[in-house]
């Protein structure tokens, strides 16, 4: 009876095992539709697959144009819209708090809503559910009015696809830029930023394909593409020309590549090194065997 009882006063005492919690964004699924007017709609879906309860997400449009000396462009992008949704059958949208609903919104967070906050170089997006051990797809969609900069010569997208302010990884990515019908497609131009596994196709002349197979947290995937001048009626104005923008990725490239060329010509060293160090060891073993024969 005595051990019986200090068995279960053990039992009680032992700390009660905490479940771990954790979420996956894959697959990701982004669309970008450029407007004749240099605006650019855009609905991002991602796929959250959560191991545990949440009842949150957040996420960051940043404004920024970039530095004028890498884009060429010195205006913000202007953005609006901004929707938050679930990608059902028919999809099903949140509700935007109001203001007054806003201040008290992170400690109740009342389910299927979403607020969003102007941060000054990004909007801040932060959306209400209910999950648990389940994939949800989450889609988040808005219009980016000024997307577009219109060279000296030619229009340009220069967008990132995803930014490097994420705190987890994700995978299994692509990213369709759909382009107004009737382009000549011998004058487009595009490229990657990024991973060296990410890959850009010019498809059609209406579609421009990124893909990528996973993004670690801290990394970022851009898209840069070359358009003909004088289908666009809008967007933002540029001071870069067309050679200029080439001349610039072919300068990307070679230090990518010169990169590439250091880091194999390091594993190399290493590589060599060790079999130096391996080979050294084993004449010594030998040589310190034929003394230790020959006494």
């Amino acid at each position: 009876m005595i051990l019986s009882v200090l068995i279960s006063l053990f039992t009680l005492s032992l700390p009660s095992p905490v479940l771990a919690k954790s979420y996956a964004l894959a697959p990701v699924n982004l669309d970008f539709t450029l407007n004749a007017n240099g605006s650019m709609d855009v609905v991002e879906t991602r796929d959250y697959n959560f191991s545990g309860d949440y009842t949150f997400a957040y996420q960051t449009i940043g404004k920024s144009g970039g530095e004028i000396t890498q884009t060429g462009r010195n205006d913000s992008y202007v953005i609006d819209h901004i929707r938050v949704c679930e990608s059902l059958t028919p999809p099903s949208c949140y509700r935007l708090l109001s203001p007054t609903e806003v201040a008290g919104a992170d400690n109740t967070r009342p389910e299927n809503t979403y607020y969003i906050r102007d941060d000054g170089d990004s909007w801040y997006v932060k959306w209400f559910y209910r999950a648990g051990d389940e994939t949800k797809s989450f889609i988040l969609a808005y219009t980016v009015n000024n997307a577009l900069t219109r060279q000296t010569d030619v229009d340009e997208l220069y967008w990132t696809i995803i930014g490097d302010q994420w705190e987890i990884g994700q995978s299994a990515i692509t990213a369709n830029f759909h382009l107004l019908p009737g382009l000549d497609g011998a004058q487009l131009r595009a490229w990657a930023h990024g991973p060296l596994s990410g890959r850009v196709a010019i498809d059609s002349p209406e579609l421009i394909t990124y893909t990528l197979p996973s993004l670690s947290p801290g990394e970022f995937f851009e898209a840069r593409f070359l358009l003909p001048q004088g289908i666009f009626q809008g967007g933002a104005t540029g001071t870069f020309s067309r050679t200029q923008i080439i001349a610039q990725e072919n300068e990307f490239i070679q230090e990518t590549i010169n990169r590439q060329t250091q880091s194999r010509s390091v594993a190399l060293l290493i590589i060599f090194g060790g079999i130096l160090i391996i080979g050294l060891c084993l004449f010594l073993f030998i040589k310190s065997l034929l003394t230790l024969r020959s006494r």
